[in-house]
């Protein structure tokens, strides 16, 4: 029995210096405050640390009454660091995003302060039909200001401080998050941790802009169709670009407020251009034909027809 007991007592201490011997995880430690433009503490802000590597949250944490949080991750990464300002009950966005991009991977500190703004919502529903050729549905929505400046360089969204293992420390400014639809750079690491469980879900969407509220701004809704027509028909550029609202007739929304605009009308507006465009063409072709001797009437005929078509689709 003592035996027994001696042999126990031996292996415990051996697996204690097994376990003391293995090296620890240098980790990074991240703290700051989140805070609003008047100053005040922003609290139940999901704070994320996203691995941009490996494409992995590795931190999740909330802020607190004073709008401070620390969480610590492994070192070793390349990080962004985004904030998910909530309302109360965390079923909505209060502010507009913000994000640190850190380029380095040897961090071992570093000292956020995120000055927040509140948000409103553009939310785009419908979709792009094209004569001729197919969209596959993605976009890109970027936040102007009415002067075609993006808000991101206006407004001031905080700085970072950071300390390296191999160099001094340095700074980096906050971005506020101007660019959404796939294109918003904190929707795949937020996607991510939605479907692993460690976000929640109905935060940030493709389809919706979150833009400052009280502010004069324009949304650029910007994507590109797949043609299939053989020339002269083909364009050579086939972006399709417009703004919801107009650098005269500004956005101004207040906090919480959502309009919901749908892009059929200005797709159908775009193919009646193409459209008008296509029977220009067909007119240069035929006046060409006719010029060496091919009698053409009927169909100048049918193209007077569709344009006239064209021209009533126009007044409606």
């Amino acid at each position: 029995m003592l035996k027994k007991r001696y042999l126990i007592f031996i292996l415990g201490l051996i697996a204690l210096l097994y376990i003391s011997v293995i090296p620890a995880v240098p980790q990074v430690t991240i703290r700051g405050y989140v805070k609003t433009s008047e100053g005040k503490p922003h609290t139940n802000t999901l704070v994320v640390v996203f691995d941009k590597q490996n494409y992995e949250v590795r931190g999740v944490t909330v802020t607190d009454k004073n709008g401070y949080f620390e969480v610590t991750v492994p070192r070793g990464y390349r990080y962004i660091v985004f904030v998910l300002p909530r309302t109360l009950n965390g079923s909505r966005l209060s502010h507009v995003p913000e994000a640190v991009f850190f380029k380095h991977e040897d961090l071992v500190e570093a000292t956020i302060n995120f000055i927040v703004y509140p948000a409103a919502f553009i939310k785009v529903e419908g979709t792009i039909r094209y004569v001729g050729g197919e969209w596959y549905g993605v976009y890109v929505l970027t936040v102007l200001t009415a002067e075609g400046t993006r808000v991101s360089t206006i407004f001031n969204a905080g700085e970072a401080t950071y300390s390296r293992e191999f160099a001094e420390e340095g700074r980096v400014k906050v971005e506020l998050i101007d660019e959404y639809g796939m294109w918003n750079p904190i929707l795949i690491p937020y996607i991510v941790g939605v479907r692993k469980g460690q976000l929640p879900p109905g935060l940030l969407s493709e389809n919706v802009a979150v833009i400052p509220a009280k502010t004069k701004v324009i949304v650029q809704f910007k994507t590109s169709i797949a043609d299939r027509r053989k020339p002269p028909f083909r364009v050579k550029d086939n972006t399709i670009a417009f703004t919801i609202g107009e650098p005269l007739k500004p956005l101004y929304l207040s906090p919480g407020d959502t309009v919901v605009y749908n892009i059929e009308r200005e797709a159908l507006r775009r193919v009646m251009e193409d459209v008008r465009r296509d029977v220009d063409v067909a007119y240069s072709i035929i006046e060409d034909l006719e010029k060496i001797g091919f009698y053409l009437a009927p169909e100048r005929a049918e193209l007077s027809k569709a344009l006239t078509l064209i021209e009533e689709a126009k007044l409606d």
